[in-house]
């Protein structure tokens, strides 16, 4: 059963974890290394599958100056499932900032 950790060797502040749902479905999960309120968010934009190459188009979100946060430390995350080419295990990721 596929489980992946990485961390990104471009954005040092990000890591992800790779999922096997099925034999075609993937669970990707994106985190932002600790974040000093509620108001910081990773959202997953896109994910395109190419064989066994995958790139997540991600973008990180600030609070606004404006609004009141909790100050908690948090680690911001988002997921998204793709479908992928059946027996894969072995799979390359990218972030990318979009």
């Amino acid at each position: 059963m596929l489980n992946t950790i990485g961390r990104s060797p471009i954005h040092q502040d990000l890591s992800y974890k790779v999922y096997k749902l099925h034999d075609d479905l993937i669970k990707i999960e994106v985190y932002w290394d600790e974040q000093p309120c509620a108001g910081h968010k990773i959202r997953i934009n896109e994910v395109e599958v190419a064989g066994r190459e995958i790139k997540v188009f991600y973008e990180k979100i600030y609070p606004m100056s404006e609004d009141l946060y909790c100050q908690v430390l948090r680690k911001p995350k988002d997921s998204y499932e793709v479908k992928v080419e059946p027996g894969g295990e072995d799979y390359f990721i990218t972030l990318i900032s979009s």
